[in-house]
């Protein structure tokens, strides 16, 4: 259900690109994430923060005007997510050894309301939302070698994902933006019963361009 929900708002959201009236661009960018573990009864862990790693972000992006200084800003990206695991931190079901990464490839559906503020050659915009994200593929890599690659059934994991976010940033009128995104993950990712593991801590640094900025009308 969930895969046909988000294959639907993917439609939604391509069916606006090509006929809504709204600028439409490309960002990609550095993605720093990590998983946080609420519930482990294999180790008695209530909060366990797992260690960060870096990834990529690279899609499209537009920027809807509801109001003067009101925008909607949705996004269909390919992204990648994960973390660093330390020996042990899964109780040994991932990660029983040193130096061993878990990377998460998903198309994601950020969309986020955001207010404007209108200076002379650039603007500056803060705001929130949410996400929602279908997985792609993932890795598992211990002391540099390829684990489990391929489907998130390997790797215990579920292949949905949802939660919220900020933004802020700015873009000047020629079309060029910087922003920085902030999102923490609300769906337990893990396909054990025993766990509740979601994608915390989420921070994506972006540059894009929107391409037709300069032809439309303030």
């Amino acid at each position: 259900m969930k895969k046909k929900q988000f294959l639907f708002f993917a439609s939604m959201l391509c069916i606006s690109f090509a006929y809504a009236q709204f600028n439409i661009g490309i960002k990609g960018g550095w993605t720093l994430s990590s998983f946080r573990e609420s519930k482990n009864q294999y180790q008695g862990v209530s909060h366990n923060a797992v260690d960060a790693s870096s990834h990529v972000h690279i899609g499209l992006v537009g920027d809807w005007k509801l109001a003067k200084h009101l925008w909607l800003q949705p996004q269909l990206l390919y992204t990648v997510k994960g973390t660093g695991l330390d020996a042990g931190s899964f109780g040994g079901t991932w990660s029983p050894y040193i130096d061993s990464t878990l990377r998460l490839s998903y198309v994601e559906l950020p969309v986020n309301l955001v207010y404007k503020i209108k200076k002379k050659h650039f603007s500056i915009f803060f705001g929130a939302g949410g996400y929602m994200a279908m997985g792609l593929s993932s890795k598992l890599t211990i002391d540099g070698k390829k684990k489990n690659t391929g489907s998130y059934k390997n790797n215990q994991l579920k292949p949905f994902d949802a939660g919220i976010s900020a933004t802020a940033g700015f873009q000047l009128n020629n079309g060029i933006f910087i922003a920085g995104i902030f999102q923490e993950g609300l769906t337990n990712i893990s396909n054990d019963i025993h766990r509740n593991l979601k994608n915390a801590d989420v921070l994506q640094l972006s540059i894009g361009y929107y391409f037709n900025q300069g032809k439309k009308k303030k």
